[in-house]
């Protein structure tokens, strides 16, 4: 059985388009926010939230995940005006899991008192790696002095840390990368999420490869996952791992199935099968949701056995796979033989078979993007 079945209430993103400066690998729709920007965001995600709200009549919230971006760009008071469109729009529950980003060099005293009054909720704080240098090369604002402050701060609050490091860094080693995981593990986090250095397209890194970085990746990928289920962090998904039941049910909304909402310049959302991004400029943003519309840019629904791919290719994400009958049932026994019949060649070393399930070895989870383009 899987933690959740993509039924029920509402999964919601809210992206926060502004951060202190762009770093060089960052493809996300971000940037410093000129004079009047972050009223502008705000006006606009009151209408966009207003918009919706019309047409979902207060749905109740599964989860809230609130990223960008660095939502602690945000002032307090644009974070207070913020929880009280949201507030007064959805419907929260006792159970609905609460998530914001945050940056060492922007978080604040004033933004940890407002969310402990507010609701309980997790902190996933961007720290990367606890090594100057590594944070020097990947043009962070913040150093690991910093980084662990913030992390102390955030776990004095009371309030659940949740941590994000890089693998891959420019001049980083297995040793380097093994002292930031140990350092992590010192602040007692119950989730950590690891990530690998890419280039993306259209980021300075994309256009100019920083010398030093270490084209394989599996080294570092693989200590983590020997290191980390000996300090009692389990791997649930391809770049996650977390106490025992300390899942992000909102990350596993994306990758089980199930509606998300997105609001915010750039953000994607899944409405009854329809998909979308919206806008990923302020401004083009703000002309749409101006108008009262949607501020979806692009949008398709997927079907057949499109459709039925990627959901496969999605649940292989996660430590709980893909259920061929499941497939079998929704889209016909001919999609999900031919789904099967791709993996098959990758069964053993890299896939096996845990009851009517297929899942992921560990080895392949460190593989997994050759087993998605198989799929595809």
């Amino acid at each position: 059985m899987t933690p959740f079945d993509g039924r029920g209430p509402l999964a919601l993103y809210v992206h926060v388009p502004f951060c202190t400066a762009k770093c060089p690998y960052c493809a996300f729709p971000s940037a410093p926010p000129g004079e009047g920007d972050e009223d502008r965001y705000l006006e606009g995600i009151g209408r966009e939230v207003r918009f919706w709200a019309s047409r979902l009549k207060r749905r109740g919230l599964s989860s809230l995940y609130v990223g960008g971006g660095t939502p602690t760009r945000l002032s307090p008071s644009g974070w207070e005006r913020l929880i009280r469109f949201l507030e007064e729009a959805f419907s929260f529950r006792s159970s609905t899991e609460i998530t914001v980003e945050a940056n060492p060099e922007s978080l604040s005293p004033e933004h940890l008192e407002i969310w402990g009054r507010w609701r309980p909720l997790r902190v996933s704080l961007g720290v990367q790696s606890f090594r100057d240098e590594e944070l020097v090369a990947l043009g962070r604002l913040h150093d690991g002095a910093r980084a662990r402050e913030a992390a102390m701060r955030i776990r004095r609050q009371g309030i659940p840390l949740g941590l994000d490091l890089m693998f891959g860094i420019p001049r980083q080693t297995l040793r380097t990368f093994a002292e930031s995981l140990r350092e992590a593990l010192s602040l007692d986090p119950e989730h950590l999420s690891l990530y690998q250095l890419m280039l993306e397209e259209g980021t300075p890194f994309g256009e100019s490869p920083p010398e030093g970085r270490a084209e394989e990746g599996y080294p570092f990928y693989r200590y983590a996952q020997w290191r980390l289920p000996r300090a009692g962090y389990g791997q649930y998904e391809v770049a996650s791992f977390a106490l025992s039941g300390r899942w992000r049910r909102h990350n596993l909304r994306y990758w089980l199935g199930g509606d998300f909402l997105g609001l915010g310049p750039g953000a994607w959302g899944c409405l009854g099968g329809w998909r979308y991004r919206n806008d990923p400029t302020l401004t083009g943003w703000r002309a749409r949701t101006d108008r009262g519309r949607s501020a979806a840019l692009w949008g398709e629904r997927l079907s057949g056995e499109r459709k039925a791919r990627e959901e496969a290719i999605l649940a292989l994400r996660t430590r709980w796979g893909w259920s061929p009958g499941e497939t079998s049932r929704r889209f016909g026994f001919p999609v999900a033989e031919a789904v099967e019949a791709d993996l098959l060649p990758f069964v053993g070393a890299f896939v096996r078979r845990q009851g009517v399930r297929w899942v992921l070895t560990p080895r392949g989870f460190q593989v997994a993007n050759r087993i998605w383009e198989a799929l595809v």
